[in-house]
This record gives C-alpha cells, structure tokens and sequence, in this order.
C-alpha cells in the first residue's frame, strides 16, 4: 500500500468497526443483533461490489452516490443492530 492510501484504508476500517464495536460494548449475548450486523454489512458490500462491476462494464465512471451510501452505511446497521438488541431485550423478561 502506497503511502497516500493508508489513511483511506484506515478510515474504511473504521467505519467497518463502527457497528460491531457498538454491539462489543452493549455487551448482549444474543445472536440476533450480531446476524443483522453482519447481514446488513454484508448487503451493503455486495451492492458496492456489483456497483463496481456495473461501472466498469459500462465505463460510466465513478457511482459517487455509492460512494456517498458507503459513508452513511456504518450508521444503517448499527441502527439495525440497535433494533434488534431492543427486540431481544423485549423478549426476555
């Protein structure tokens, strides 16, 4: 890695990092806040994926709206993760 892109790997990394340490700290043992997080990263990644192919495919050029949901995306799925750590919190008395 050249030294200009390490800053922007460690920035991804980060936003990555955003809702899984959210559920690190809320300290919760059920199951289902940790598969929506992972399901909602995972959907997220797979849309930027194939946005990636479309665009070379196409040679349209940068999705810069893509670019712009990548950013937000981290606060989508630990609001997705909060959800579910409220649902199983409603479940056990």
């Amino acid at each position: 890695m050249t030294g200009e892109e390490w800053p922007f790997a460690l920035f991804h990394g980060l936003l990555l990092a955003i809702p899984f340490g959210y559920l690190g700290l809320e300290g919760g043992k059920a199951w289902l806040p940790w598969i929506v997080a992972v399901g909602l990263t995972a959907c997220f990644s797979a849309a930027l994926i194939l946005s990636i192919l479309a665009s070379v495919r196409d040679q349209s050029g940068a999705n810069i709206g893509m670019g712009w949901l990548m950013i937000a995306w981290p606060f989508v799925v630990t609001g997705g993760a909060w959800l579910a750590v409220q649902a199983t919190k409603r479940e056990r008395p």
